[in-house]
C-alpha cells in the first residue's frame, strides 16, 4: 500500500502537500489539513489515508528492524536525518536512508568491554549463542574455556582476549 500510495498518489499532488505529508509522517498521524488536500488532490478517504501511514510504519519497521519506540527515539536523536529518509522514502519508495540511521543507532549502542571484563564475559548466559553467532565454536574442557578460530584452531579465551584476537562489545 505505500508504494502504490507512493507511485500513484503522490504525483498527483502538490508540492505543498507532500511536504505537508513529510512533516505530518514525522509527527506519526496525517493532520486534519494534510487529510483534506490528499482528499481533494489525491482522491483519497480518511480510512485510506490511515491505512497509508500504518503501511509505511509497517515498511519501515521491516526495513530497520526496528520498533516505532525506536523509530521515535531515532527521530528524537536525528531529526534531520530521519526528515530526510522519510522525504527519500515519500520520493523514491527506498527505505535505504532508514536503514542507514538503524544500523549507525545500533552500532553506536554496542560498548566495547575491557580486557578484564572481557576476560570474565564467558561467564554470561549469552556467551556460547553470541559465540556461535560470530562463526567461533566454543569448548569448555578441564575447567578451561576455548574457542576454535578459523585458521588459528583451539585458543583459550583469557588468552583470546589478551591478544586481541577477539574483540568483545556489550549492547545497551
Amino acid at each position: 500500500m505505500a508504494d502504490s500510495f507512493t507511485n500513484d498518489v503522490l504525483p498527483r499532488v502538490s508540492p505543498s502537500t507532500i511536504s505537508s505529508i513529510e512533516a505530518d509522517l514525522n509527527e506519526g498521524q496525517f493532520s486534519e489539513k494534510t487529510m483534506d488536500y490528499l482528499m481533494l488532490e489525491g482522491g483519497q478517504s480518511a480510512e485510506a489515508l490511515s491505512a497509508v501511514r500504518d503501511a509505511y510504519a509497517a515498511k519501515v519497521t521491516a526495513a530497520t528492524g526496528m520498533d516505532e519506540a525506536e523509530l521515535q527515539e531515532l527521530w528524537q536523536d536525528n531529526r534531520t536525518a530521519f526528515n530526510a529518509a522519510i522525504s527519500e522514502m515519500l520520493k523514491t519508495g527506498s527505505t535505504a536512508a532508514f536503514q542507514d540511521l538503524a544500523a549507525k543507532a545500533n552500532a553506536a549502542a554496542w560498548t566495547a568491554m575491557g580486557t578484564d571484563e572481557a576476560t570474565d564475559a564467558w561467564k554470561s548466559p549469552d556467551f556460547p549463542q553470541a559465540l556461535l553467532d560470530a562463526g567461533l565454536e566454543p569448548s569448555f574442557e578441564g575447567g578451561v574455556v576455548s574457542i576454535n578460530i578459523p585458521g588459528m584452531g583451539v585458543v583459550p579465551w583469557t588468552e583470546a582476549v589478551q591478544r586481541g584476537l577477539v574483540k568483545v562489545s556489550r549492547h545497551g
